[in-house]
């Protein structure tokens, strides 16, 4: 079984690697931490120009279709820059819990806004007795 990465996961390493390097340095990252919102928006944008939110989206709904081994390639360089950032509840969780999940309306109504970064989105979860009245996804 040969265990090395592919052309594109060495790219995605790589790439990740040095631009995290660049953006994403011990400062910026003790600041964002510090900030009221925990993470950077200018920062979320850049890494959305590089198309990592929509990596497990499938393309025909604007993502890469990448898989979860490219995902925990992409983690564990961000978890080496100590990226502060919503990455993996939005673009990991809540994006692979729509494509799994839920019919085609709300996949086709949330995951081409998430997969550009345009839209964040997070778990939630309520006891039994607990209410949710926000929009529901049907």
């Amino acid at each position: 079984m040969d265990f090395r990465l592919s052309d594109g996961q060495q790219l995605l390493v790589n790439s990740a690697r040095e631009f995290l390097r660049r953006r994403c340095p011990e400062t910026v990252v003790a600041e964002t931490v510090a900030s009221e919102r925990g993470s950077s928006a200018a920062l979320w944008k850049e890494i959305s120009l590089l198309g990592w939110p929509g990596l497990l989206v499938p393309p025909e709904l604007g993502g890469s279709g990448g898989s979860m081994l490219d995902v925990s390639l992409l983690a564990e360089e961000m978890g080496r820059a100590c990226l502060p950032s919503p990455y993996v509840t939005s673009a990991v969780v809540a994006t692979s819990l729509l494509v799994r999940a839920v019919g085609p309306g709300p996949r086709e109504r949330w995951l081409p806004a998430m997969a550009q970064g345009e839209r964040l989105c997070t778990l939630a979860l309520t006891e039994a007795s607990g209410r949710f009245e926000r929009e529901e996804l049907r």
